[in-house]
C-alpha cells in the first residue's frame, strides 16, 4: 500500500524547474588529460606480499575487508604476469592466483 504523500503529483505538477537547470556543458581537455587518481592507501597492502603469520606457510594473513573482491596485478617481470583476487564466503577467505605467460616479441601463436 501507498504510505506516501498523496498530493504528490498535483504538486510536482504546479513546480516549474527553469531551463538553466538543464543544460549541456562541453568538458575542458584537460579533464581528459589528467594523470589518474593514485590508488588508495589501503589497496597498497596485498597479502600475498606479506609474509605467514603461522607456521604453515601456505596460511595467508587475514585481509582487510576494503581489498576484497579486487583484481591485483604485478607488472609483467620475465614474461610472466601475476593476477590474484581474495574473496570471502561465510568465515573463509580464499585467494585465486593467476599466473600467466605473455609472449615475447618476435613469437607468434
Amino acid at each position: 500500500p501507498y504510505t506516501g504523500d498523496d498530493n504528490f503529483f498535483e504538486k510536482s505538477k504546479d513546480r516549474k524547474v527553469p531551463d538553466e537547470e538543464f543544460r549541456q556543458v562541453v568538458p575542458d581537455l584537460d579533464d581528459y588529460t589528467k594523470e589518474p587518481p593514485a590508488l588508495p592507501p589501503h589497496l597498497r597492502h596485498i597479502i600475498l606480499n606479506k609474509p605467514s603469520p603461522t607456521i604453515d606457510p601456505q596460511a595467508l594473513p587475514t585481509p582487510q575487508y576494503v581489498s576484497l573482491n579486487h583484481l591485483y596485478c604485478t607488472a609483467i617481470k620475465d614474461g610472466l604476469m601475476v593476477l590474484g583476487a581474495t574473496q570471502r564466503y561465510k568465515e573463509k577467505f580464499f585467494t585465486v592466483v593467476f599466473y600467466s605467460v605473455m609472449p615475447t616479441s618476435g613469437v607468434q601463436y
